[in-house]
């Protein structure tokens, strides 16, 4: 079997913790440096510190934070950086998972910054498989709200910036679009499909290790639930943000859905377009002191 790196995507408070704790109940090997579990994500995050310190450097440097990246341009990005930046972030990842199995990478910093580390990835895995977990944008918004007193017009531009470059950038790879709704109600069909859709196989069958996921998924991992519209937030964003919403849903059931495609190419473009007016509007959130 050739070498897998399963990337796990999605928004900060998406719900990823919980994919990837399962992902590693199914035997995939996890960083040797994880980041430290918190009163908030008391299950663990099951990302690699070091990863997280290489993201955080890369956004600091342009002038971004994990809350605020409406200016970064991921592609911008890539272009502009050198090779001996690429160089150094493989040598993370070989000192993370260089000599295990099929592993996981996850930090949903990711969304934006996947790119650079794409290099790296491909030296160290023959086959890259990506997992986008999508929650709705509704309790995404009170989980930032109730953690970290985010705005709500400020979550929802961190939720489309992330969703909607996620998707764009692993268009070409093999993957699957998967929703925590579906993961908390029911995570042993959910994940049947979801690694069935993205060709990901894992060192213990789900079969035998569905009874640790169950007990490690469980309704308690849920704190804020949403139904119905997902219109929320200023007029400029709220059609934006249901029209992503409902594409992702489209895709979860169907990967290769071309409306659903289509609509979330049209989203990031006006999406786009709401950035550059903020960026000339020379508009700033909330940003760390010396930033």
């Amino acid at each position: 079997m050739s070498r897998q790196a399963v990337i796990v995507l999605g928004m900060h408070r998406s719900g990823t913790s919980a994919l990837t704790g399962a992902l590693a109940r199914l035997g995939l090997a996890l960083p040797r440096h994880p980041l430290a579990d918190a009163a908030d994500n008391p299950e663990g995050f099951y990302e690699s510190q070091r990863v997280v310190n290489e993201n955080f450097k890369i956004l600091t440097a342009q002038r971004c934070a994990w809350n605020v990246t409406f200016t970064l341009e991921p592609a911008a990005l890539q272009a502009a950086t050198p090779p001996e930046t690429f160089a150094a972030l493989h040598e993370v990842l070989h000192g993370e998972f260089g000599d295990t199995g099929c592993f996981v990478l996850k930090d949903p910093r990711l969304c934006l910054l996947l790119p650079l580390w794409f290099p790296g990835l491909r030296r160290l895995a023959a086959v890259q498989r990506v997992l986008l977990m999508a929650r709705h944008p509704a309790e995404v918004v009170r989980s930032h709200m109730a953690r970290n007193e985010c705005a709500e017009d400020e979550v929802l531009l961190n939720w489309l910036h992330h969703m909607l470059e996620a998707e764009t950038m692993t268009r070409k790879l093999r993957r699957a679009v998967l929703t925590f709704d579906d993961l908390i109600r029911d995570s042993n069909a959910t994940l049947r499909t979801a690694l069935s859709t993205a060709g990901i196989t894992t060192p213990r069958t789900l079969q035998d290790a569905a009874p640790e996921i169950a007990r490690f998924i469980t309704p308690a991992m849920r704190h804020h639930a949403a139904a119905g519209s997902a219109r929320i937030g200023p007029a400029h964003l709220a059609k934006l943000v249901e029209a992503s919403w409902h594409a992702f849903l489209a895709l979860a059931r169907n990967p290769l859905d071309a409306f659903a495609l289509a609509a979330l190419d049209d989203a990031r473009g006006n999406f786009s377009l709401i950035r550059q007016d903020m960026i000339r509007q020379g508009l700033r959130a909330r940003l760390p002191p010396g930033l």
